[in-house]
């Protein structure tokens, strides 16, 4: 067998002709890392949570283009063991069956559906792993064969829910896209939206305000003749936009959030286009609604941007 630019020549010699004829055969190669290498962090403090022990196994898969049903599988390194001959994993390597490293931890489709219906449900992760580890001793109890869905840690149902979360609001590869699609099925929970552009020759930045049924209510209590404290965080996202935050007070003077505002500039004329809109979302069903008095950082914006929606309000400055 000769290998040409990943084509196999066979020659297969006729006994009766002793003609020489040539198939040529091509064949596509696929390989397959082991999960725990090749590289090896477990010495490495920085990398304590890594799985990368060292491992030197792979898998080399060959298909042939015309018959795809024929697969060869070639195995490289079948003790999962490293440069030094140790083993990194396996039956074979007592250590790792008491940290529950013979396997690679991975869960089956069903046990993904499973986990996402019951996180729907309002379950957290940690309900969902503590009634996953009882439901494994029971069947360590009963001496049942253990199974890779055995092996899985809180984390991993932890990035299944991060996972289930994300698809509920990344909607589209760019971001605007996706911003805008999910503003427009959420309208009851979006009071302002604002698109980058330019109108009338000045350039408007991106803006959304978010406030959801519950924080409405909320804002019409809490918020009414009582104090209303805003903040603004810089650098929490990538693109790095602000992120305004609007709190109030209950009877036990614990913070209650009322509204969220990203938005990618911040100055007197930004903030005055999404205080309006907020201040006649609640006049709407409260005319008589005003706030006793409002908490600002050392922030000059805000002060003037509340002093011309809201008025005669006091406003007092917090400093930390």
């Amino acid at each position: 067998m000769v290998n040409i630019c990943g084509i196999n020549l066979f020659y297969f010699f006729n006994s009766y002709t002793k003609d020489v004829i040539i198939y040529i055969l091509k064949v596509f190669w696929s390989r397959y890392q082991c999960g725990y290498g090749i590289d090896d962090y477990q010495e490495n403090s920085i990398h304590t949570r890594s799985i990368k022990w060292g491992c030197l196994t792979s898998f080399l898969i060959k298909r042939l283009y015309r018959r795809p049903d024929v697969v060869e599988t070639i195995i490289y390194h079948k003790a999962y063991t490293r440069t030094d001959g140790s083993f990194a994993h396996g039956e074979h390597d007592s250590e790792s069956i008491s940290r529950m490293f013979c396997y690679v931890p991975r869960m089956s489709q069903a046990l993904k559906d499973h986990i996402c219906a019951q996180l729907s449900l309002s379950y957290t992760t940690k309900q969902m792993y503590d009634k996953h580890k009882a439901i494994w001793c029971e069947r360590v109890n009963m001496g049942q064969s253990m199974t890779w869905n055995d092996f899985i840690q809180l984390e991993n149902i932890a990035y299944l829910d991060c996972k289930r979360k994300k698809g509920s609001w990344h909607l589209h590869t760019n971001p605007a896209i996706s911003i805008r699609s999910w503003a427009l099925q959420h309208l009851e929970h979006v009071f302002f939206l604002q698109d980058v552009g330019e109108i009338n020759g000045t350039q408007v930045p991106f803006t959304i305000g978010i406030q959801i049924a519950t924080k409405c209510e909320s804002m019409l209590s809490y918020g009414h003749n009582g104090a209303i404290s805003m903040d603004a965080t810089f650098g929490t996202n990538d693109m790095k936009f602000h992120l305004f935050t609007l709190m109030g007070f209950d009877d036990h003077r614990m913070g209650v959030p009322l509204a969220w505002i990203i938005t990618s500039r911040q100055i007197v004329q930004d903030l005055i286009e999404w205080l309006k809109p907020l201040k006649n979302k609640m006049l709407s069903p409260m005319p008589h609604w005003k706030p006793s008095y409002f908490f600002v950082d050392d922030a000059l914006q805000e002060m003037k941007a509340l002093r011309l929606v809201l008025y005669l309000i006091p406003i007092f400055y917090l400093f930390i």
